[in-house]
């Protein structure tokens, strides 16, 4: 148990990763002991250091593709940041660039999307389940969230960022 959640190590063979992490996921619910599976403990939200640790290399050679010295160029821009030094980025672009230019062939690369697919179906899942409320009533919620931390009185932390990606994905 890690800050409150059961966390389930599985070590599975599978034709794919995807279907060995089904395979898990089928598993825990036909035991029937009332878990509900959140997500799989690998984000697909990424920092550099997080993005060299998954691919063996350093956070040098990271920065430098994502400043353009290193590889072909064309690093995707970050989806977010941390901290206003700390950029993050989504696994599966990086990934998906990373194959494509032919800089890492590790299973983690080739398999970033569909545990990308995985996760997001899982948390849409339990977001339904655990907050089924009409839009009316989650949005007098959010209201009163941002009154009590005080958005509504800076301007900056008030307005919403809204993130955009190629069109078809």
């Amino acid at each position: 148990m890690r800050n409150g959640r059961v966390f389930l190590t599985f070590s599975r063979q599978g034709t794919s990763r995807s279907e060995a992490i089904l395979s898990a996921i089928r598993d825990v619910y036909k035991a029937d002991i009332g878990a509900e599976i959140i997500l799989l403990d690998e984000s697909n939200l990424v920092t550099q250091a997080d993005i060299a640790r998954r691919i063996g290399r350093t956070r040098q050679w990271i920065h430098q593709c994502v400043a353009g010295v290193r590889g072909p160029g064309g690093f995707p821009p970050p989806v977010g940041h941390v901290t206003p030094k700390t950029p993050v980025w989504f696994w599966s672009d990086v990934a998906r660039w990373l194959k494509q230019h032919r800089l890492s062939e590790a299973p983690v690369v080739c398999d970033a999307w569909q545990v990308a697919v995985i996760n997001n179906e899982l948390e849409r899942r339990y977001l339904e389940k655990v907050h089924s409320e009409s839009p009316t009533e989650f949005l007098q919620r959010l209201e009163a969230m941002c009154r009590t931390a005080n958005v509504f009185t800076d301007t900056h932390r008030c307005l919403p960022r809204l993130i955009t990606g190629p069109r078809g994905r």
